[in-house]
Order: C-alpha cells, then structure tokens, then sequence
C-alpha cells in the first residue's frame, strides 16, 4: 500500500503545447511511453489539438475541472463532457481531436495495456460508504475534500486532496469512508487479463 502525493509532482509540458501532465503512478514503476502496463496521470488541456496514439491501450478519460471539452474520434460520435466526474472510454488507436468548450480543462487520464490489464473506473462525490472487495490492483485519487480507507486486516488511513492510495497488486478487502458533502475521488481498479 503507497500513499502518493500526486499534486507535488512536476507537470511535464506537452511537445505540442497543448498542456502537460502530472504523472500519479505507472506500473511498472519507471515504465515510459510504450513500456507500461498500465499509466494513470493528471493532465492539464490547454488548447486544443489532437490527443496521442496509444496503439494497444484502452484509454479513460475522467473530466476533473473546467467547464468541458468535446473528443472527436475518426470514426463515431463526439463525446461532449461538461460535468465534472464524466467518464469515457475510447481505444488508444482513434485519432481524438480535443475541443475546449470554454477555457482549459483538468482531466485524469487512464491509459491501460489491453493484453495486460482492464480497468473499471468509479467517481464518487459527497458523504457516503462504500465496500469493495479483494482484487488486483487498485488506486483511490482524491480531489478534494479526505477520505477515509480501511483494508481489512489493517490499520485505517485518511487521504486528503492531492493524494492518492495505491495497491500495486493483490488490494485486500477495503472500506471507503467520505464523511464531507464537499468530498470528490476517483476509483480505479486495474485486473491482470486471464487472471
């Protein structure tokens, strides 16, 4: 269990200026661009341009802040998300074109090796309970507000905005406890393929 501290790292700008992105955590550690299982980050969208190829990974894509973006695959319909927790899933193969509806726009970004890892992706907002069951991996990321996460078999522990709790592998039973109505997460779960 690591506790990550995800809005102290560095944001890296994007080689066509169009944002940058703030990495939260990648597995295996250290992988780069085409060398990781799976890759969850932070990404501020600026302006807009298209969105890079991912060939082999299936990507999410979770709106954090601003007032929204339009993604505009090659083939399908745009997906217009304007409410903060909106989530969609697309291939890392479409050319995505990204369209600021009205200023920048604070994403998170999930990006999976398909033949590797799936993963199942839950916002939560407010006061609330929540149990999950054992599993691979799994990550809590809060935005705002704390949460409290009570594994089973261990001691409790309370994250606060800007953090994020990470099971690499083998995440025990947990318990989520949000106590505030101002409290905001992400919930990532992440299953080896075959297993």
């Amino acid at each position: 269990m690591e506790i990550l501290n995800w809005a102290e790292s560095l944001p890296t700008p994007w080689k066509n200026g169009g944002g940058s992105v703030r990495p939260v955590a990648t597995h295996p550690p250290g992988g780069g661009v085409g060398s990781f299982d799976w890759r969850i980050s932070v990404a501020e969208i600026e302006a807009d341009g298209p969105f890079s190829a991912f060939p082999g990974v299936d990507r999410c894509f979770v709106l954090l802040r601003g007032s929204g973006v339009r993604l505009t695959p090659d083939a399908g319909l745009a997906m217009v998300l304007t409410e903060p927790s909106q989530i969609v899933h697309f291939s890392g193969e479409s050319s995505v074109e990204a369209t600021l509806v009205a200023g920048p726009v604070q994403n998170l970004s999930i990006l999976v090796a398909r033949s590797c890892y799936q993963s199942m992706v839950l916002s939560i907002n407010g006061v609330g309970e929540q149990h999950f069951e054992a599993g691979q991996g799994a990550l809590v990321l809060c935005l705002e507000g704390d949460v409290a996460l009570t594994p089973l078999g261990s001691d409790g522990v309370t994250i606060q905005a800007g953090q994020a709790l990470l099971w690499r592998t083998h995440s025990p039973s947990w318990t989520l406890f949000a106590a505030t109505a101002a409290t905001r997460l992400v919930v990532v779960r992440l299953n080896r393929v075959g297993q």
